[in-house]
């Protein structure tokens, strides 16, 4: 399911280059003094066609994607309820509810990115890229070194955004697990203070 999935986001992104090369003929023509109502308005209603089929492939391949995720999802998290019910009573009460929110909650919600936007789209986002480039190459071998030079420069920034990613990381789920559990404490105590009226 998957593989078609990705099969399908692939194909949506090679159409989405269609309205591109359509401008490109049309802009040709143009410059050559070739064109004529006729071929503009076939490009034109090319390139709504290649958009259009685009939207539907990505459309169908995000539904089928997240279908999955959201399945996959709601398994975790009954696999996960069901272990803590066999966890003796003392742990349960020790442990912050910030920290069983998160964990059911916050933590099996970060797989769906992976699950249903990382695995189709992946290969879509790499395979347009690479057939523009291949088409620069096909066009003009220069031009396609220069747009070679992008790959390693977006990596360094890459790289240097994520430093220091750990800790961050770190930080934020042990304040996000304080607010939980003080937001949990305090329902809990507004809940008491309403029965009590």
């Amino acid at each position: 399911m998957c593989i078609r999935d990705s099969f399908l986001a692939v194909l949506g992104e090679l159409f989405g280059m269609g309205p591109f090369l359509m401008v490109a003929v049309l802009a040709d023509a143009l410059y050559r003094g070739t064109a004529t109502p006729t071929l503009v308005l076939f490009l034109c209603g090319g390139a709504a066609v290649c958009q259009i089929i685009k939207m539907l492939l990505t459309w169908r391949s995000s539904l089928m994607s997240h279908k999955i995720s959201f399945t996959i999802l709601k398994n975790i998290r009954e696999a996960i309820t069901d272990r803590m019910a066999k966890v003796p009573m003392g742990i349960m009460l020790e442990t912050p509810t910030g920290a069983f929110k998160n964990l059911i909650v916050d933590n099996v919600a970060k797989l769906e990115d992976s699950m249903a936007h990382f695995m189709p789209e992946l290969p879509s986002n790499i395979a347009a890229p690479l057939c523009s480039i291949l088409l620069i190459f096909l066009l003009d071998w220069r031009m396609g070194l220069a747009a070679l030079v992008t790959i390693p420069l977006g990596t360094l920034f890459f790289a240097a955004m994520m430093r220091g990613y750990g800790p961050r990381m770190e930080n934020y789920m042990r304040s996000a697990n304080e607010m939980n559990s003080t937001l949990a404490v305090s329902y809990t105590h507004l809940r008491a203070h309403e029965t009590t009226l």
